[in-house]
C-alpha cells in the first residue's frame, strides 16, 4: 500500500495538534473548575473567581463572626466558645494546609505549576517542529519521545505513521504535495 508523504504529515500535524489543545483544555478545566465548564475561556474564569473568591472569604471568616457577634448579645458563653471552636479549627485546617504546601514544595522541588508549563513547554516544542516544509524525522520523535518522558501521552497512531516514514525516508520528510525529497 502506497502512503501519501503529504496525507501523513497533516494525519501526524492534527493528532499532536489534537492532543496538545486537549491537554491544555483539561489544565484549564482543572485550573477554573465550574467557572470554565460555563463560560469556556480563561479570562471569564478568572473574572468569575475575582468575584466568588471575596466572597467565600466573607462567608468562611466574616459572616460567622457577625453570627456569633449577634449570637453573643443573647448567649455570650455560647459565642466564645462558637468562635473558640470555630476560629480554632479554621487557624488549625490554615495551619496545615500551609504545612502541607511547604513539605510538598521541599519534597518534590518544582511546584505542579511549573512542572505543567515544562510539559506545555515540551508538547510546543513537538508541534513546532512540524512547523517547517522538510521535516527532520529523528529531530521530531526526539521532541516526541522528550515531552513523552514528562509524561504527555501521544496518540499511537502518530508513532506508527513516524516510524513509516522513517522507514521510508529516515532523514527528512517533504510535507509538499510532491513527497520525500531525494
Amino acid at each position: 500500500m502506497q502512503q501519501n508523504p503529504y496525507l501523513d504529515w497533516v494525519f501526524v500535524e492534527a493528532l499532536i495538534l489534537g492532543e496538545n489543545l486537549a491537554f491544555r483544555d483539561r489544565l484549564m478545566a482543572q485550573r477554573y473548575g465550574l467557572s470554565y465548564a460555563l463560560y469556556g475561556t480563561g479570562w471569564k474564569a478568572w473574572a468569575l473567581r475575582l468575584v466568588t473568591r471575596p466572597l467565600s472569604f466573607a462567608s468562611g471568616w466574616l459572616l460567622p463572626g457577625a453570627l456569633l457577634w449577634w449570637l453573643g448579645q443573647t448567649y455570650p458563653l455560647a459565642a466564645v466558645w462558637g468562635a473558640v471552636a470555630y476560629y480554632g479549627l479554621s487557624l488549625l485546617l490554615l495551619a496545615r494546609f500551609v504545612v502541607a504546601r511547604i513539605g510538598y514544595r521541599l519534597r518534590e522541588g518544582a511546584s505542579p505549576a511549573r512542572k505543567l508549563g515544562e510539559l506545555l513547554g515540551l508538547m510546543d516544542a513537538a508541534y513546532d517542529e512540524m512547523a517547517e516544509e522538510i521535516v527532520h524525522v529523528p529531530s521530531l520523535q526526539q521532541a516526541i519521545a522528550a515531552a513523552r518522558g514528562k509524561g504527555a501521552v501521544w496518540p499511537s497512531q502518530a508513532h506508527v505513521i513516524l516510524d513509516a516514514v522513517a522507514a521510508r525516508s529516515p532523514s527528512g520528510w517533504d510535507r509538499r504535495l510532491g513527497g520525500e525529497p531525494a
